[in-house]
């Protein structure tokens, strides 16, 4: 039996982690200096965050958020460590602002720095180098969040035995407002203790 160990939420410029609020903001700002604030509460250092899409930005966040109490590279090997996640629009903020780099002939300037982020599976990559995390992962590019799609993939890379842990959840970055939904699953039964079910990840997300 697998186990949810804890999870992370971040929606309407406030940040929940098993089922507690840590941090608020209702000051009206934008996504990217709400990222900002969160940077500097964690108090992490990765220069290349300021380099990111927003995308990536809040992946990289809540997962930091949700792995601050834990190395989990020292827990299990880097192989063993996967992610599974989803959302609506894949990178679709990101791609209309590369397209806009290029839509007009007369005023040509395509952007590297933001097409490198023109993929959703992007930010995957992002949280795995910060952590050296090397096991499966898996972008979903679904219309609802699907936690029965998440729960079976998962279930599947751990009973098989490929994978010991894995970040799992939903990700979607629009112009007005952010969803950043995260979950730690493993096979012990630590933090949260609770059951891995289609049932208890609806309810975590859902609230």
């Amino acid at each position: 039996m697998s186990f949810i160990s804890s999870y992370i939420h971040i929606k309407d410029k406030e940040v929940w982690k098993d089922n507690t609020l840590i941090y608020s903001n209702t000051e009206g700002i934008s996504n990217n200096k709400f990222y900002k604030l969160l940077y500097k509460q964690l108090a992490i250092k990765y220069m290349k965050f300021y380099k990111m899409d927003e995308l990536s930005k809040l992946g990289l966040l809540a997962s930091e958020y949700l792995l601050e109490d834990r190395t989990l590279t020292s827990e299990f090997k880097a192989e063993d460590i996967g992610i599974v996640l989803m959302n609506r629009q894949a990178s679709l903020i990101t791609d209309i602002k590369y397209y806009d780099t290029i839509k007009d002939a007369t005023n040509y300037y395509p952007s590297p720095s933001v097409f490198v982020y023109t993929l959703a599976n992007i930010v995957m990559g992002e949280i795995a180098i910060k952590n050296n995390f090397k096991g499966e992962n898996i972008f979903y590019v679904q219309e609802h969040f699907n936690a029965e799609l998440i729960h079976n993939h998962t279930e599947r890379l751990l009973q098989r035995g490929s994978q010991q842990a894995l970040l799992c959840g939903w990700l979607e970055v629009e112009e007005d407002k952010i969803d950043g939904f995260l979950y730690l699953v493993e096979n012990s039964a630590i933090g949260l203790k609770l059951k891995h079910s289609i049932e208890n990840i609806n309810i975590l997300k859902n609230q």
